[in-house]
C-alpha cells in the first residue's frame, strides 16, 4: 500500500498483543514494575495505532474524491471531429 499503511497497520495490531498476552498471566506477581508495564501498554497501543486510526479515519477521503472522479471519467461521453489543417497559410 501507498504510505506504508498495511505496515503502519500491522504494527497497531501488533502493539495490543503484549497487553492481551500479559492480561491472560496469572496476578501472583504483582509488584511496581508490573503496575508500571499495565499501565504503559495502553498508551503504547494507542501510540501505534494513531496512524492506522488516522488513515481510517481521514485519509480515505482524497481516494473516494479521485474514485469518483474516475467514475465520471469513464461515464463521459467523448466527441470526435476531424481536423484539418490548411496548407501553405503563413
Amino acid at each position: 500500500m501507498q504510505d506504508g499503511r498495511l505496515d503502519h497497520c500491522a504494527f497497531g495490531c501488533a502493539a495490543q498483543r503484549p497487553k492481551q498476552t500479559l492480561a491472560l498471566t496469572e496476578r501472583s506477581a504483582e509488584g511496581p514494575f508490573r503496575s508500571l508495564i499495565e499501565q504503559s501498554l495502553p498508551i503504547l497501543g494507542w501510540v501505534a495505532n494513531w496512524r492506522p486510526l488516522e488513515i481510517f479515519l481521514y485519509d480515505w477521503w482524497p481516494l473516494a474524491r479521485r474514485r469518483d472522479l474516475y467514475r465520471r471519467l469513464a461515464a463521459a461521453t467523448l466527441e470526435t471531429k476531424a481536423y484539418s489543417e490548411k496548407v501553405g497559410s503563413i
